[in-house]
């Protein structure tokens, strides 16, 4: 597997294919109708033979017409076929990057110590900066469904489960803030170390 750095530069040569294709000849016409009237003759004059677009137009002119249009025709096929296939490379490089970055997030977890909750949203916060700063500009990634793409990589390496880790998360705010009483070896599953409120000293 790609490391996040690997893949993030695949990811933005995807971009820049796709640039440079919304950039070419091609793309430019049909952004400003250069041959919209002239496309649009060569259609009727396959499906409207009255259309006003015809009038006058000879023998030879259809002709000239009709062998030019059967060829740009084939060239809008073939350019809305790579604008498709140019557009899902860049998707598919945008999962392997955030994929990518969810097992190197979960492997930073696993080598950081201290509170579980604190690791927990360190780890994140941490991968939230560096899709920001190296992948596409967002500056978040998403652990609330485990079918996401930054999902599958960080709870596979983690070994964490959604449900659960959510569950413990808010049961660590819980016990900071005071709000419930810690069970039996709890503190020492969530590798915390609270302080004490005890006014009687």
């Amino acid at each position: 597997m790609k490391t996040f750095a690997q893949a993030c530069v695949d990811y933005h040569a995807a971009c820049e294919a796709v640039r440079e294709h919304q950039q070419s000849d091609m793309a430019v016409g049909i952004r400003t109708k250069k041959y919209v009237e002239r496309f649009n003759a060569y259609s009727d004059m396959i499906h409207w033979p009255q259309s006003p677009l015809l009038v006058g137009m000879g023998d030879v002119d259809r002709a000239e017409l009709k062998a030019w249009g059967d060829q740009y025709a084939e060239q809008l096929r073939v350019f809305h076929a790579n604008t498709e296939n140019l557009i899902k490379a860049r998707y598919v490089a945008l999962s392997n990057a955030l994929h990518a970055l969810g097992y190197e997030t979960a492997k930073r977890y696993l080598a950081t110590p201290g509170a579980f909750d604190e690791r927990v949203h360190g780890a994140l916060a941490e991968a939230d900066r560096r899709r920001k700063t190296d992948l596409d500009g967002i500056g978040y990634v998403c652990v609330r469904e485990e079918d996401g793409n930054f999902a599958k990589g960080f709870f596979k390496a983690s070994g964490l489960k959604r449900t659960t880790m959510f569950a413990d998360l808010k049961r660590c705010a819980e016990l900071r803030q005071g709000s419930v009483k810690a069970e039996e070896g709890e503190l020492e599953r969530f590798g915390m170390k609270l302080e004490v409120c005890d006014e009687s000293r």
